[in-house]
């Protein structure tokens, strides 16, 4: 089960009881209450359990009104985060009162039962103690306690003690005489049941502020949980609870912002204690005055961008950039990489200061590895010699000649070629063309003013050079014409000869002493931006709307929240002015920051020729973007490595995974674990491993579900690199704990004929599975969306489970909804599932699982769910067509035609789609003629055969005139199937009649023949009004229409009823 195995990843190392609690109660937990809400759900009672008694009443319909009007939480989510939150409270007992194995196991056992009245869906009088008692003694047997606890049962009044008494306001029974049969002492029960009333509180919060103050709801749990904790722990020894809360939530970056506040937090002597997607709940001590002082938005700005501008530069690389690439601007990261030319991406000029820049620039010349010094010294010294030295450089076999000529060049030039080369030659490009020449262009004008040219023409860049050759201090060596000379305009084979000059006066020097140079170099740049009175800002425009942002969103304990009405008061003002004066706005958010036009290194998504947020009859169409936009877009790249410009052609769906209402530590773990492995969704039916033929073979049912292992695989476990790459996620890391989880999914571009198109039936096709069944597999709360952006900041505000935000139509036809509630899942899920099995079983191909089809298939089932039967004759005919090779024998069909296995399979996909539990009108049709007719054994394989009595009927009322009245259609339907009859009963037709042809019978055959005729006659009315005038409306073109349907199901039914029934001995014929 992937869920308990994640969990015990997470509670490793952790207090024995816990783990053992993991390892024997959680698959229980898991299976059984994952589909139960605690909180929540669509209000529908709880189906009958055998176990409850009839006397013991049924939550009232205003009871479950009251319980679906709250957000969902799943009696799984709900038992398990109070009890990993308790079990880190009773850590912390003081030591009279830290409780022993078997107390743990006992509180445990309390808490899983505590809410007995909802697994079961009735309501106990807290004074009827028999029936208490009956409704724990069933759940612990379904749920084998006796494997947690040998003795539960001796125990079972303190679990029911400890059940009862979890939640003090209603249901409450503390009249210990009650329970006659206690085994704890009082004074130890009475800690066992402060605990778990603490932990069923917290399992209540709904954002992180509610343990402070006054939830939104207008329950005051901060007070409730403040009294009974200094009551267990003991006035003045009781830890006591903080947080930190953010306004809005828009997905990496506010992960960031939470976990860099929860960091100096955690520095502070904290505890991280429970993790929601808009902030974090600490276990805290009393802090200093001077910690309030530096708990402050403003004072953690600067750190947050600090952490963020360190992921950008140096966050997951996942390809390597085309040194030669001018337009792979981010590649797979935002630091300059150390390849040749040191190539900014157009976005670091504005998320770097120009020291910073530099630094970066100083970083990437040092990691640039192997050489080019000489061929790049050649080609401008010169340029007929550079074929002969590529040619020695391209074998190994001309390695001597190659050094030769090398030391050659050497002597006669008095330069130096090696590593060390390179390093300086690309650092003081980088300064000349990647800073000066990019962000500093009046640099070189106010220095051609102070300097005059020993050129009539300068070259680009040329008094540069020329400061710079003098602060090497080799400006008699070489010229600042040689030095800023281009080969291409890209290659700097000037300042290689610069490089290699520099380096024959100073050829001692090591690496260490280069960056030194570097260093000298860099000061003696920004010691002349400053002499030349040039401004360069301190930090970037986007550090200081970080900074900005930060201090808006974050919302602290001890903070006025006032300052919120400024804040969308700025937004508003910002809003209007930047519209009234025909500014850019950004098109993502109404941020109050400075919007500048989007740049196509930065948005993944290619620019809109139209946007309410920008002016028609311009020639402008390109949006504006915000900086707080553009730095969670960079993160995208760099950390979940979507492409810029063209994520949106590869059509990826985006997962958006809240708590609900929180993450526990080891919840959070779990998610981790999972995301961080998840693997590529199979659903080819071609494939061994896929999740379709798993549930072929195990059955379509949660348990199923919780036991496909190929979700998530560790990379040890894993044979096959292959199955990650349609995946695009963050790596999240263990030191790093997420409130809200994200990842996308992009789909396989299929292998088909002509132009090779991804539709959105393709795009939504696995993200849907993944939107139903994430809620079951990790016990979450997800929207699924083709939007960049989360659509809500926190779980709590949507009630459901689910949400599919705009899915394809296909998912309306089969499901009918796109909001699910968390004990609706399971039923939809598998609808869902039935449906891919109908269409992959139908159409795949192992290249292609024609998944623009599923529309198509989804639309007819929701018509009429007999459909089901006549795409497995299609299914036949396309097999037959493309002339497969003879099945095994194992794959044998049998007599019938159709394998046993697919009738049972195709039964369960109509049922499970919307068919009619007894097959309706078919079952009456089909059971009718099966009275008087039967097809022989040899002939189960013929359609025809088996469809005689149905075929004849539809045939005769297609081909009848239209004015054709009741009475005299009702004559022509018995008229041609009597003599269908005759000539069977004569041995002139295939088939058998039950009544009159079995041998052995006590009646005459004109006795047998009159008994077939008159059931006939009633099979001859069942089909004139139930098949033509009801399903057809009395209509013959619809007959014609929707005969293959009926004959399709009519076949598969009374395959299944009378193909498997042995054939009796028959009398003799007439005619013999």
């Amino acid at each position: 089960m992937i869920h308990q195995a994640l969990l015990k990843k997470a509670v490793a190392g952790r207090d024995p009881v816990l783990v053992d609690f993991v390892n024997k109660l959680a698959p229980a937990i898991l299976t059984r209450f994952t589909t139960i809400p605690a909180l929540g759900g669509s209000g529908e009672p709880v189906p009958d359990d055998p176990c409850v008694p009839p006397e013991i009443d049924r939550l009232s319909a205003t009871s479950m009104e009251r319980f679906s009007a709250k957000e969902d939480q799943s009696m799984t989510t709900h038992i398990l985060n109070g009890i990993f939150a308790g079990m880190r409270l009773a850590e912390k007992l003081p030591l009279h009162k830290a409780l022993s194995d078997l107390e743990k196991r006992l509180w445990l056992l309390g808490f899983v039962t505590h809410d007995y009245t909802k697994v079961y869906g009735v309501e106990v009088k807290a004074g009827n103690i028999p029936q208490i008692r009956r409704m724990i003694t069933c759940l612990g047997e379904s749920m084998s306690f006796g494997d947690f606890l040998s003795e539960w049962e001796r125990f079972l009044d303190d679990i029911a003690f400890l059940a009862q008494n979890t939640q003090t306001v209603a249901g409450a029974n503390l009249d210990l005489t009650s329970f006659s049969n206690l085994q704890t002492p009082p004074r130890r029960l009475e800690v066992l049941r402060l605990l778990s009333s603490i932990a069923d509180v917290l399992v209540h919060v709904n954002n992180p502020c509610e343990v402070v103050r006054v939830g939104s709801d207008g329950r005051d749990r901060a007070t409730n949980l403040r009294e009974k904790m200094n009551i267990l722990f003991g006035a003045g020894q009781a830890p006591r609870f903080t947080f930190h809360q953010l306004t809005e939530v828009r997905g990496l970056i506010s992960n960031l912002i939470n976990n860099t506040v929860m960091k100096h937090y955690e520095e502070q002597g904290n505890e991280p204690f429970l993790f929601f997607a808009n902030g974090v709940v600490y276990i805290s001590k009393f802090y200093s005055e001077h910690e309030r002082e530096t708990r402050s938005p403003q004072s953690l700005g600067h750190r947050v961008w600090n952490d963020v501008s360190s992921i950008l530069l140096h966050g997951d690389i996942r390809d390597v950039a085309d040194e030669n690439d001018e337009d792979d601007d981010i590649g797979g990261g935002l630091a300059i990489k150390p390849l040749r030319g040191l190539k900014v991406p157009p976005i670091l000029y504005e998320l770097l200061s120009t020291r910073q820049l530099l630094a970066q620039g100083k970083q990437a010349a040092q990691n640039i590895k192997g050489s080019m010094a000489f061929d790049r010294f050649v080609s401008q010294k010169r340029p007929e010699d550079i074929e002969p030295v590529r040619q020695l450089t391209s074998k190994k076999e001309f390695e001597s000649e190659l050094i030769a000529f090398q030391k050659g060049y050497e002597e006669e030039f008095q330069v130096v070629f090696d590593n060390r080369t390179d390093q300086i030659a690309e650092f003081l490009h980088f300064l000349w063309r990647r800073v000066a020449g990019e962000i500093l262009s009046d640099l070189e004008i106010i220095l051609s003013h102070r300097k005059s040219a020993s050129l009539n023409k300068p070259p680009k860049g040329y008094f540069l050079a020329r400061e710079i050759l003098q602060w090497l201090q080799i400006e008699n060596s070489i010229s600042a014409e040689e030095a800023s000379f281009q080969k291409g305009s890209r290659i700097p084979t000037g300042w290689y000869c610069v490089a290699a000059t520099y380096l024959s006066n100073h050829s001692d020097i090591d690496f260490d002493q280069i960056g030194d140079l570097f260093d000298e170099l860099i000061e003696r740049f920004l010691a002349l931006v400053k002499e030349l009175a040039l401004t360069i800002p301190d930090e970037s425009i986007y550090e200081t709307a970080l900074t900005q942002y930060v201090a808006r969103v974050i919302e602290l304990e001890d903070q006025d929240s006032d300052k919120w009405l400024q804040s969308f008061a700025n937004e508003y003002s910002n809003y209007v002015e930047r519209k009234a004066q025909n500014k850019l706005v950004c098109a993502m958010c109404s941020s109050p920051y400075e919007a500048q036009e989007q740049v196509d290194s930065v948005v993944i998504f290619k620019g809109q020729q139209y946007s309410n947020k920008g002016k028609l009859s311009v020639s402008k169409v390109k949006r504006g973007i915000c900086p707080i936009c553009s730095v969670e877009m960079i993160l995208r790249q760099v950390q979940q490595g979507l492409p810029s410009k063209k994520a949106e052609d590869e059509k990826p769906i985006y997962f958006y995974l809240f708590p609900a209402y929180f993450f526990t530590p080891e919840m959070a773990t779990a998610v981790r674990f999972f995301l961080n492995n998840l693997l590529d969704l199979e659903l080819s039916p071609y494939s061994a491993n896929s999740l379709t033929r798993h549930f072929r073979k195990q059955g379509y049912s949660i348990e199923s579900l919780l036991n496909y292992g190929m979700f998530s695989v560790e990379d040890e476990d894993e044979t096959t690199s292959y199955r990650r790459y349609l995946s695009q996620k963050p790596h999240y890391s263990e030191n790093d704990f997420a409130g809200m989880f994200m990842f996308s999914v992009k789909p396989y571009k299929p292998a088909r004929k002509g132009k090779s198109k991804i539709t959105d039936s393709d795009s939504w096709a696995t993200p849907t599975i993944y939107g139903l069944a994430l809620p079951l597999l990790l016990n979450v709360k997800i929207v699924t969306t083709s939007s960049f952006v989360p659509l809500f900041s926190s779980g709590i505000e949507f009630r459901e489970t689910a949400v599919l935000d705009a899915p394809h139509s296909f998912t309306q036809h089969v499901l009918g909804r796109d909001r699910f509630r968390v004990n609706e899942i399971e039923h939809y899920l598998m609808r869902l599932l039935r449906l891919y099995d109908l269409h992959l079983d139908v159409f795949a191909e192992p290249k292609d699982l024609h998944w623009p089809l599923i529309n198509s298939v989804a639309k007819d089932v929701a018509t009429d769910p007999l459909y089901v039967f006549s795409y497995y004759d299609r299914k036949k005919r396309s097999d037959s067509s493309k002339n497969k090779k003879q099945k095994k024998a194992k794959e044998s069909t049998g007599n019938s035609g159709i394998p046993p296995w697919d009738i049972d399979r195709y039964f369960d996909i109509y049922y499970t789609l919307g068919g009619e539990s007894n097959m309706g009108m078919i079952s009456e049709t089909v059971d009718a003629y099966a009275v008087f007719y039967r097809a022989k054994h040899k002939n189960l394989d013929s359609a025809y055969a088996v469809l005689k009595p149905l075929s004849e009927a539809a045939d005769v009322i297609i081909d009848s005139d239209p004015k054709t009245s009741d009475d005299d259609l009702r004559l022509l339907v018995a008229g041609v199937v009597s003599d269908l009859m005759n000539r069977i009963w004569t041995n002139k037709a295939d088939g058998w009649d039950p009544i009159v042809m079995v041998k052995g019978a006590t009646t005459s055959r004109a006795e047998r023949k009159a008994a077939s005729w008159d059931t006939q006659i009633a099979y001859t009315d069942i089909f004139i009004n139930r098949v033509f005038k009801e399903y057809c409306d009395g209509d013959r073109a619809t007959l014609r229409e929707r005969l293959n349907r009926l004959r399709s199901a009519a076949r598969f039914y009374y395959l299944q009823k009378y193909g498997r029934q042995a054939e009796p001995e028959l009398e003799a014929t007439e005619n013999e």
